[in-house]
């Protein structure tokens, strides 16, 4: 299958047919990751025709709340880029039964964007412990009414990746060092880098504390 592959290269990401998913990984059957559909220049209809075709019924868009806002293309380094209700909509039009859920989390921080202002001065003060349970237990429902979910953030590893190893410890108790080190691996040391930025690392930590 798919998922198993992606343990071994990114590279080999292809689905049933041959097509390549730009920016997908993933460790369990249940849960993947792609970098934001269109983001180097693909097609994102193409990106989400595969991956409905690999039976993923539900996804999850951790992106900022600036591509919820198609007026931000007047910036010229997302035009072209996909918004998610047009990700929305390719993702819904091709089959009934698939959702598009939105827990919009600001970019290289776990701030939430409603909470922008008030942390303005210091954006490190907005990543919270809370926000990291949020998207666990949103992945935790979907899963266990049956769904394949697949999630987005912008390249899939300042957001998506903590998340994941989050995910990870609490359904599997797979370490969350275990699961970094896949995904740091899979993007060339990315997630690392963005952990450091973000502290993510930190948030990590108190939610292990928290389930111990």
């Amino acid at each position: 299958m798919l998922f198993s592959l992606l343990t071994k290269s990114e590279k080999m990401a292809t689905d049933a047919a041959g097509r390549r998913i730009p920016g997908f990984y993933s460790f369990t059957p249940e849960l993947a990751v792609v970098h934001r559909p269109g983001l180097r220049g693909e097609s994102y209809k193409s990106t989400i025709s595969a991956l409905v075709d690999e039976k993923f019924s539900r996804m999850v868009s951790f992106s900022d709340p600036i591509f919820a806002d198609p007026p931000i293309r007047k910036f010229r380094r997302y035009k072209g880029i996909a918004h998610d209700p047009e990700i929305r909509a390719a993702w819904i039009d091709l089959e009934a039964d698939r959702e598009f859920v939105q827990l919009p989390i600001e970019d290289h921080t776990l701030v939430p964007w409603k909470d922008r202002e008030e942390f303005a001065e210091d954006p490190k003060r907005g990543l919270t412990l809370d926000r990291l349970i949020e998207a666990v237990k949103l992945i935790q429902r979907l899963v266990g009414l049956g769904h394949r979910v697949v999630m987005y953030c912008a390249a899939g590893v300042g957001r998506c990746g903590p998340i994941y190893a989050a995910y990870l410890y609490a359904a599997y108790d797979t370490p969350v060092e275990e699961t970094i080190e896949k995904i740091n691996k899979l993007k060339g040391g990315g997630l690392r880098r963005e952990m450091e930025a973000n502290g993510a690392d930190r948030i990590l930590e108190q939610f292990v504390d928290r389930r111990k």
